[in-house]
């Protein structure tokens, strides 16, 4: 079974902000597929079949930094492994609309990725990295930049990322990770050029 995990904050305040950026393509795919989130645990979850194949979608209610308590909850409850697992992440070191896709590999100071690491005591599982980009003025503290509500004119621009983002987990729900990077991560080359997407 699959396993995908949007991250983000709960709250208000948080929803439309980069970092819950995992949440929001959590979100559409929960839409797109009529499911209704319900709460277990640490998690919001629901669950979605794609591709004759079975899964769940979980959004952490423990915060960003808290994350790996509620995968590690689930990890331990069902039938996935963290191979079977994608986490849906913003990514500061990606330019803001960029996705990609890889297996493993380091957290990279993101705290979310940081407590799923430490608690479920492995980083070999699937991400979908969804570029944020940094602050345009260096002034800018990073932490504000991700927990400011996005404009409604960024906002406006976000949403093909998010469209986008959810394209890219059902490639790897139906695919596999080999094939899905392949295709994600040509296709976000050619549009990180200025090609069609």
């Amino acid at each position: 079974m699959k396993l995908v995990v949007g991250l983000g904050n709960p709250g208000a305040e948080y929803l439309l902000t980069r970092h819950n950026a995992g949440w929001m393509v959590a979100d559409l795919m929960a839409v797109l597929y009529e499911s209704r989130w319900k709460r277990w645990k640490s998690s919001m979850f629901c669950k979605i079949e794609l591709g004759g194949e079975e899964g769940v979608l979980i959004k952490p209610q423990t915060y960003m930094n808290r994350s790996g308590i509620a995968v590690k909850e689930w990890l331990s409850a069902g039938d996935w492994s963290p191979q079977n697992m994608l986490v849906l992440h913003d990514e500061v070191d990606l330019p803001q609309g960029v996705l990609r896709l890889k297996m493993g590999g380091g957290t990279a100071g993101h705290n979310g990725l940081r407590s799923i690491v430490e608690e479920i005591g492995t980083s070999d599982f699937g991400r979908l990295r969804i570029g944020v980009g940094r602050p345009a003025d260096p002034s800018i503290d990073l932490a504000q930049y991700l927990l400011t509500p996005l404009s409604e004119e960024e906002m406006d621009s976000f949403v093909p990322v998010v469209r986008r983002g959810a394209e890219a987990v059902e490639l790897w729900w139906k695919e596999g990770m080999n094939r899905a990077m392949n295709v994600v991560n040509r296709r976000e080359d050619n549009h990180e050029r200025g090609g069609e997407a």
